[in-house]
Formats: C-alpha cells, structure tokens, sequence
C-alpha cells in the first residue's frame, strides 16, 4: 500500500526462498518494476493486453507448490490503501492465511503518484511489522468478502502504525 515493493525485495533480500509476484499495473510502471525485480526474484504476473484482465492460475500453481507469495493488497490499479476483493478471493480458494505486514522507515519522501509510493533514504532507521495469519473460510460467501477486505485494511494500518512508532 504505497509500501509494496520496497518491502517486498527488503523480504526477498532476507528469505531468498520465497516467490513474490508484480501483478499487472500500468504498462511503463509495471516494466521499471520487472527490471528492478530481476535482481530479487521478483516475478512478473501479466495483465491481457486486450481487457487488463489478471490471470490467476500462475498465483495458485505457486500456492498448491507451498511457495510464499507477496502481493500488494491494494491492486494494481487501486484506489489506495484500500483493499481489493482478489486477495480474499484468492487465500479462500486457495486456504492459504494472509499476513499483513507494515512498513516504515525514519527518513524517507513519498513520490507523487496514485499509490504515494515511500522511498526511504540511506541510513534510515526501517521496521517491519507482521500480524498473525488472517484465516478466510473457504465457505465464505461473496456477501461476506467485504468484511474480510475490511479486516485486512484494519491489520495492515495497525502493522503500519506500530511500524511507525518503531521507527521514531
């Protein structure tokens, strides 16, 4: 949520066993990232060129084969910090528990852009805050998705929050 990449290749950096995925985003926004994501086994899932449709079946073949994926809550497109209804829908097909983790750093600025992206600066103070596993019942109605949504959001800005506070 604004957070996304840089603690995702800071996770990748410390567990070189775990598969993070870039889901779609705008075209030039999403080929800046798959360089980046090279050099911290960060793979690319593409959107269809013709409806930006995602396709899901390279996120469950990772999930049926015990990998870790980190995918940023908020979508590729948004709106900010806001959770999207894919990762419920995704950890209840799956039965795979969510964790939200929070970022902050000491010194850093916000770019100007639709997520308000953070970069932290050298020599920065940066904490990582992690929750306990958010279970989604595989029986979970799609009335009920939006709870969930909800209490994921609640996780990830008070992992964000304590992050913060560590961090001052």
């Amino acid at each position: 949520q604004g957070r996304g990449i840089e603690l995702i290749i800071e996770i990748a950096k410390c567990q070189p066993s775990c598969q993070f995925l870039i889901i779609g985003g705008p075209e030039e926004k999403r080929r800046k990232f798959i360089r980046l994501g090279k050099n911290f086994n960060l793979n690319n899932i593409p959107t269809s060129k013709k409806n930006n449709n995602i396709s899901l079946r390279p996120i469950f073949k990772l999930l049926k084969n015990k990998k870790y994926i980190g995918i940023t809550p908020d979508g590729p497109r948004g709106p900010k910090e806001k959770v999207s209804e894919g990762i419920i829908k995704i950890a209840k097909v799956s039965k795979t528990p969510i964790i939200a983790v929070g970022y902050a750093s000491s010194k850093n600025f916000k770019l100007k852009s639709w997520d308000s992206f953070l970069i932290s600066l050298p020599f920065s103070k940066c904490s990582f805050v992690w929750s306990e596993p958010l279970e989604v019942p595989a029986d979970l109605k799609d009335d009920q998705v939006y709870s969930y949504q909800k209490l994921l959001e609640d996780k990830i800005n008070k992992c964000v929050q304590k992050a913060e506070a560590n961090c001052q």
